[in-house]
């Protein structure tokens, strides 16, 4: 028996199905939904152009959300046809895009029975975009009258949903290579924005190797190894713009760090040769069950193949472990994620002897892989939220956050004059006492707390006097924040306090989160009896320049998001508190 597979495409699918047959089946199948849709659709709607009326009478309107699943209503009765029609090894549909493999004869007489039965739904066919393929050509299906002379035969290989279904590794790289092309002229269209904030946050999200994800999946390593390099390439010039201004000091190291995932103190930009090894694996793995059940009604020999075993050997030699394979029960973006933790804290166990990095480095990375230090970078740009930074201060973080140099040695502090001969990358800067420096990021946060506050409905006072001393008589201020009612009854004093890791002498022996936990000791044990016997609670709030913040911290900000939530549960801002307040102290760092 010859095989082939037939790829439908209809002609404008959505804005010519047929709207009797759209709701018929909705008072058939969606009863709940007919006068709804009936009051919608039928009668012609009106569409205006400029001073021009045109009459909507077919189709489904463009935007509406009901539209997929109307489509699909109208499409279902002929694939139902289809099924109980014709013995198939494989027909599945995603809304017009359809799939069908059988005999070729009956995929034959599968494609006349949509040519025939298609238009009285509104279901054209596009014949000359209706591919037919399989790896091995059935000379049945060149003969003539089986399918029509002008359908598309392609030879190599043809995309489904956008993977390559191929035998040949020549079409798969193709297909990426082009795929790249695209992604690399849409970040350089991202450039053009020249905001480094908003450009690091497309790049992350949709104009970087998040257009890839997909071909990844899709597509051995293999296929993939031709295009990595300039991918990569791009990236890098792409991330150095973004950081650098393009300056120097952007290294290997800089880059290491950037490609990282959050929870490693990286950017969260990946790379595609750090994908490229996890990516096709995952998905191999998960669809093994599915893809053993379609080989089986092919006739085709079962196993994984060449091109998984390539992909599973890589990505043993760059883990050093054998790989369990009991994890191919998970979801799919469980199972990823699976496969790219275990990947990079490969990654991150090694970098330290690859690199060689300095004790400064060390601290520096260490500290920022707490869970809230990289909290900042996921903020969308809202002015109204303080989410904002100009491109000269947002640079100036991430130069911070990376390790490159921001001064030259020898020049005097701005604030306070004084002059750090050895201070390149602006550790005085970011601790120095002035109002540009530990106060601002100190009022910043506590403005940014306070606002917090009042969106929640908590009754809240800002810089309030609640009368106490110290043993000697001197007035203590430790209310740089009063939640009204707070402590079972009590005002609840919370006191903001930041501090830096790098101004520290014992850099070496420094444990993340040390100077957080330090700070708010200090503050308990100054206020925390005073507020007390005044009738006060009291918390302090600690924060370091790298984003750390203490327990108490954390707590406070979890109580407030649940206290929001229980106001309104759709409440958006709830779920960007942490957010706020990270971006807020990556803002005073670096004004």
């Amino acid at each position: 028996m010859g095989l082939s597979m037939l790829l439908v495409d209809f002609q404008n699918a959505f804005n010519l199905v047929d709207r009797t047959s759209l709701l018929l089946e909705v008072r058939r199948q969606c009863p709940g939904l007919s006068r709804w849709v009936e009051f919608c659709y039928s009668s012609p709607a009106r569409l205006y152009y400029g001073e021009h009326c045109l009459w909507s009478c077919q189709g489904v309107q463009q935007g509406d959300p009901l539209g997929p699943l109307l489509f699909a209503l109208v499409l279902h009765p002929l694939v139902c046809k289809i099924r109980d029609s014709f013995d198939l090894c494989l027909q599945a549909w995603y809304l017009d895009d359809g799939t069908i493999v059988g005999d070729t004869l009956e995929v034959s007489q599968v494609l006349d029975l949509i040519l025939s039965e298609g238009p009285a739904l509104g279901l054209l066919l596009n014949v000359d975009k209706t591919e037919v393929f399989w790896p091995v050509v059935d000379p049945r299906g060149l003969a003539p009258g089986v399918f029509p002379a002008h359908i598309a035969r392609p030879s190599s290989g043809v995309t489904v949903l956008g993977g390559p279904v191929s035998t040949c590794p020549v079409f798969s790289a193709e297909l990426v290579a082009t795929r790249v092309s695209k992604t690399l002229e849409l970040m350089d269209l991202v450039a053009a924005l020249e905001d480094p904030q908003s450009e690091l946050l497309l790049v992350r999200a949709c104009s970087g190797i998040s257009r890839l994800y997909f071909t990844l999946r899709t597509c051995p390593p293999s296929a993939v190894v031709s295009a990595q390099p300039a991918f990569d390439s791009a990236l890098r010039v792409c991330l150095e713009r973004i950081v650098a201004a393009s300056g120097a000091g952007f290294g290997d190291w800089q880059w290491r760090l950037a490609t990282l995932p959050f929870q490693y103190g990286g950017l969260g930009v990946y790379s595609m040769g750090d994908v490229m090894h996890y990516s096709f694996l995952a998905s191999r793995l998960q669809s093994s069950v599915l893809q053993a059940s379609l080989l089986r009604l092919v006739g085709l020999p079962l196993g994984e193949g060449p091109s998984f075993d390539a992909a599973l050997s890589g990505f043993e030699v760059v883990t050093g472990s054998d790989f369990c394979r009991e994890s191919c029960g998970l979801a799919a973006p469980k199972l990823m994620k699976k496969l790219a933790d275990e990947y990079f804290a490969r990654i991150v166990a090694s970098s330290e002897l690859v690199f060689s990095l300095t004790p400064r480095q060390l601290v520096l990375w260490r500290s920022q892989q707490g869970p809230h230090s990289s909290d900042w970078l996921r903020a969308v740009p809202i002015s109204g939220l303080g989410q904002t930074m100009n491109g000269r201060t947002y640079r100036s973080v991430l130069c911070y956050r990376l390790g490159i140099p921001l001064f030259r040695a020898g020049l005097p502090c701005s604030a306070c004059g004084r002059v750090f001969e050895d201070d390149i990358f602006g550790d005085h800067a970011v601790s120095c006492s002035s109002s540009v420096g530990l106060k601002h990021r100190h009022n910043l946060v506590r403005d940014t707390l306070f606002d917090i506050c009042f969106r929640a409905g908590i009754s809240s006072g800002k810089e309030v006097d609640i009368g106490v001393v110290d043993g000697l008589g001197r007035p203590l201020r430790p209310a740089d924040i009063l939640l009204y009612s707070w402590d079972l009854g009590r005002d609840m004093c919370v006191d903001i306090t930041g501090s830096s890791p790098l101004t520290q002498t014992c850099l070496a022996s420094l444990a993340p989160g040390r100077c957080v936990l330090d700070a708010s000791r200090r503050k308990c044990a100054k206020y925390r009896d005073v507020c007390s016997t005044a009738g006060y609670g009291f918390t302090p709030f600690s924060f370091s320049s790298f984003g750390e913040l203490d327990a108490g911290a954390v707590a406070l900000l979890g109580r407030i998001r649940s206290f929001s939530l229980a106001l309104d549960s759709s409440s958006r801002l709830a779920a960007h508190i942490f957010t706020r307040v990270c971006f807020s102290i990556a803002k005073g760092v670096g004004a």
